[in-house]
């Protein structure tokens, strides 16, 4: 019975658990329901004001050598609303005007595509089906597609919005999250049993370090995207390429299926283009891609959060299926530091049954 301690069979053993219970906690609709508006009400800013607590607090750290917690948060701010009203002087009305035009003209875009799929396929040349029968339910298949595209992105730009409002509460929370760090691990700590605070601090600092490594290293690896886009929807002279490189850098958090999503709407422009214009697209995000996965995400992120795939694509889906677009995003940070947490537990037990082994 080897292979029972091995620490891959642990892991997805443990991930198989946590996921079937959420699988069938979610199909109980007294238990779902109240979760659910807990979660758009309250849990959704604490996540945000979360990921922006590990993106700024190297930053407040920093701060920290010159000048007090609550003068160093209120610092870093005021640089941040300076730099924030400065990015929308010079470079806002750029982005304003682009997406006021793409948001326009997308949906007749969509109408467009929709309503003339038959044109579309003479333009790629797929005319040569004889088939009546065949060549319409390609036409209707086509115009599925790009009326089902152009309702999920919609919906995620609602999403955004409906995060925007929300957004007006973080700032508050995150204040509080970065001056009180101090008491706020004071407070974790006062939690663990006595006997058991070396290990204890050392389960805090376990987990404290996964999520930090996991928040930075995708906003830097999403920046990294997306500017990488950007710069390649320039050299090939796409329309809105500011406002369509904001799709794959927000997306980008999402693992495997992010990409794809974030990369639609610059597809759906391009088609109206030209055929060339939609495989530059490709080639572009199939480049970018290549660099994200064999030297920025590697680089950036290290092994320290390594997931085999099918074990991510796993968590999404559930993840999306119970709680949507907060799901997925929570789902592959919650697994990671519940395999620390089960680690840490684990090793905790053998120390403690071996010292329990000398004593006897």
């Amino acid at each position: 019975m080897l292979w029972i301690n091995k620490p891959f069979f642990q892991y997805a053993t443990g991930a198989l658990i946590v996921v079937v219970t959420l699988y069938y906690l979610g199909k109980i609709g007294y238990i779902v329901n109240p979760l659910q508006e807990f979660i758009a009400t309250i849990f959704f800013p604490l996540i945000l004001s979360g990921l922006f607590y590990y993106l700024l607090r190297p930053v407040v750290h920093f701060l920290s050598r010159f000048l007090s917690r609550a003068w160093s948060v209120i610092v870093l701010f005021i640089v941040l609303a300076a730099g924030g009203f400065a990015a929308i002087y010079f470079g806002g009305s750029v982005l304003a005007s682009q997406m006021k035009d793409l948001t326009e003209d997308f949906p007749e875009r969509v109408t467009e595509l929709s309503s003339q799929p038959g044109e579309i396929l003479e333009s790629y040349n797929i005319s040569f089906i004889e088939d009546a029968d065949l060549e319409e339910k390609a036409v209707n298949y086509i115009s599925s597609i790009f009326e089902n595209t152009g309702e999920t992105i919609f919906g995620i730009l609602n999403a955004v919005t409906n995060v925007a409002v929300i957004l007006v509460v973080v700032p508050f929370l995150l204040f509080f999250l970065l001056r009180d760090e101090g008491k706020i691990k004071a407070s974790f700590q006062k939690m663990i049993p006595a006997g058991y605070e070396e290990e204890g601090n050392e389960i805090l600092e376990d987990v404290d370090q996964t999520l930090s490594t996991y928040v930075i290293g995708q906003f830097l690896v999403a920046v990294s995207v997306g500017v990488l886009m950007y710069i390649g929807f320039w050299v090939i002279g796409i329309e809105y390429r500011l406002a369509l490189a904001l799709f794959p850098l927000i997306l980008e958090i999402i693992p495997f299926f992010g990409p794809i999503l974030g990369i639609i709407p610059a597809l759906l422009v391009a088609l109206l283009d030209s055929p060339g214009m939609v495989v530059k697209v490709i080639i572009l995000t199939l480049i970018v891609q290549q660099l994200q996965s064999n030297l920025i995400s590697p680089y950036i992120m290290g092994k320290k959060l390594h997931l085999h795939p099918a074990i991510v694509i796993l968590l999404l889906l559930v993840g999306g299926s119970l709680y949507g677009f907060v799901g997925i995003l929570i789902a592959v940070p919650l697994y990671s530091v519940l395999r620390v947490l089960i680690k840490d537990f684990w090793k905790i037990y053998k120390l403690r049954k071996r010292e329990d082994k000398i004593i006897t």
